[in-house]
Order: C-alpha cells, then structure tokens, then sequence
C-alpha cells in the first residue's frame, strides 16, 4: 500500500468481527500499527452473535454490557459442531456428494442475521477505534460485498453502518457503490483476484485521500 511501508494480514476466512477484535488485540497491536484496516463482509457481524464459529467449532463470544465488552464460553467448550447447528451427523461431513444441499441445510437451521447493528456490534468497533488510536494509529472499516450481497441489495444495513461511522468519528470505506460502478464486477461468492487487486487500488487511494499515507 505505501512504498517503503510494512502491510500485515491477520484476516483469518470466517470470522466474525468478535475473533477479528480478539486476533487485533492480541497480534496487531504489539506491532503498534500506523493503520489498522477491518475488513469485512456484512455477515460478520452476525457471526459475533453466537458462541458457534462457521466452522462448527465452538469460540469465545462477547456480550455487550453497560460499560462495553464482556467475554464469555472461556475457556471455550469442546462441542459437536454439527449438533450445535442442528445438523444431523455424517451429513455435513458428506459435502462433496451434495455440496449445495449441505450447504443450504445448514444455512436453514442457523439463526437469522440481525438486520440492524445491535449495541454488540457497535460496542466491538468501538473497541477496534479505541485499541488503534490508543497505540498511536488510525482506524478505518472496509465494507467489501461478496456475491450474495449483490442481489440482497443491503442498502439498509449499510446506511446504518455509515451513520454510526459518521457519529463515532471512524473511517468508513464501502466498496459496494466503488465496485459495483467497475465493469467485470459481477462475481459470485467472495471476491476473485482480479477484485482483490481492485480493492487493493481503491484502499491505497482513501488511505492517501485521508492523509494516512
């Protein structure tokens, strides 16, 4: 992102913005970051709500209290993933015989995404702002679509995201009007390479617009 600079990954594939804050906390900020970038898709901050991980694997679980976070099921249980999200042994574990049908029993026995940004959610930003600016850097959210999303057309969900970005003083980068104005951006799923590379252009662009690099 900036010649002569230092970009870390700690992005880890299904976690809920609840890991990422505990991986943040624990890996980035002894490294005392100049930017801290959250990048996520709208999903994961439904997956903070529950004590199940995508994987089925059982994981801590923050709650909102009166004064901010609190984190509880630590140490984490030892569960049947499967069971946990009413899915019956042997069929998850079968994905390559009837991966769409696995994939939507699953999807039908998981409890809904909340459609608003709850005091969890707002408490964990909240949290990552405070972390970053208190090791000296800056903080800013990046709200990537994957394919799904396109169709769902969440313009709510986002809307609310930016108003209490704007009240909270963070930094908020939607690449949803960003890449769905770019032609070849109607992918299916998570974004392919040619788009990480155009989200890599767009982040250098309003990191250097905010004066951060």
């Amino acid at each position: 992102l900036s010649p002569g600079g230092e970009s870390v990954n700690l992005g880890v594939e299904g976690y809920g913005i609840d890991q990422m804050l505990l991986r943040f906390e624990r890996d980035a900020l002894p490294m005392k970051p100049d930017v801290a970038v959250l990048a996520v898709i709208l999903d994961d901050f439904g997956r903070a709500e529950h004590a199940v991980a995508v994987t089925g694997h059982a994981k801590p679980r923050f709650v909102s209290t009166g004064s901010g976070l609190a984190l509880t099921n630590v140490p984490v249980p030892k569960i049947d993933g499967n069971r946990a999200r009413g899915v019956k042994p042997g069929f998850w574990t079968m994905p390559w015989v009837i991966p769409g049908l696995a994939a939507r029993a699953l999807a039908a026995r998981a409890p809904e995404e909340p459609s608003e940004l709850s005091p969890l959610h707002r408490a964990i930003l909240r949290r990552f702002r405070d972390g970053a600016e208190g090791a000296g850097g800056r903080f800013l959210v990046m709200l990537i679509p994957v394919g799904a999303e396109w169709e769902r057309n969440p313009a709510s969900r986002r809307e609310e995201l930016a108003r209490f970005c704007r009240e909270e003083s963070i930094a908020l980068l939607d690449l949803f009007p960003i890449l769905g104005a770019l032609p070849g951006m109607d992918y299916h799923g998570h974004p392919p390479a040619r788009v990480h590379e155009q989200i890599a252009k767009t982040l250098n662009g309003e990191l250097r617009r905010l004066g951060w690099l």
